[in-house]
């Protein structure tokens, strides 16, 4: 079981952070306190390190910890995320790779030791930087059905049918990556709501008329879908197909 440290005093986005990432195996070990975060990274190395820069009256608190982790040869090595408004800051990114021995990457693009700079409240994009960090893919990034093939691009922003390259939205993306996480399960449209972002979940749009519109970007028919399947009487699903 992968550890990840959460040192964060927002309560919402560390209740996500679990929601999402503890029944997918992950084990959460949070706290509020910067230097405590520090102080359990040291006894206890975890695999990833998520961590925020911003704390209240504590103004240059979490750069600080970031510093020490960084140059500890107990820690420097475990990668951090850092899911921070202050992460976007020029002068922050700009210490960071000052005083850092790790480089500083962006989304996918992770590796062991390095500071991964996200979006807070991007919940797909962590998932995403999560499992690279890992090194886990928990399915095939392509699934083929007979002469057709469907690959899924990184953060499901995108995907290729039959080589062609094909933009998704950020419903689309949502959508796919919940239907992805139970490839070959059949969702109903309560289930494939409470894996969306909270403010597309309290979206007025019907499932119905997302997954219609997806098909019609993705299916190579979308009255005869091959890819993205209907259940009858109960939801949709992502076809397992033959996983190349």
């Amino acid at each position: 079981m992968h550890t990840l440290l959460v040192i964060d005093d927002d309560p919402l986005w560390v209740a996500n952070i679990r929601d999402k990432l503890e029944h997918q195996g992950f084990r959460i070990v949070h706290t509020t306190n910067p230097r405590e975060g520090l102080e359990l990274a040291r006894a206890n190395p975890p695999d990833i390190i998520i961590l925020d820069l911003l704390f209240p009256h504590q103004p240059h608190q979490g750069e600080d910890i970031l510093m020490e982790l960084k140059h500890d040869p107990r820690t420097r090595n475990i990668p951090i995320v850092v899911y921070s408004i202050k992460g976007r800051d020029r002068a922050t990114r700009e210490l960071i790779s000052r005083y850092s021995p790790a480089p500083i990457v962006l989304r996918e693009q992770a590796q062991p030791g390095a500071i991964v700079i996200g979006n807070k409240w991007e919940m797909l994009e962590l998932q995403n930087v999560v499992f690279n960090l890992v090194g886990e893919s928990n399915q095939s990034r392509v699934i083929r059905v007979g002469e057709c093939t469907l690959e899924l691009g990184d953060g499901y922003r995108s995907v290729r049918v039959n080589g062609r390259e094909i933009k998704l939205t950020r419903r689309d993306s949502e959508l796919l990556a919940a239907l992805d996480k139970h490839r070959g399960t059949p969702l109903n449209a309560r289930a494939l709501k409470k894996e969306l972002s909270s403010d597309l979940a309290s979206d007025d749009e019907p499932i119905r008329e997302g997954i219609h519109a997806m098909r019609k970007k993705i299916e190579p028919d979308p009255n005869h879908p091959i890819f993205i399947l209907t259940e009858r009487n109960f939801g949709y699903l992502l076809t397992k197909g033959t996983s190349a």
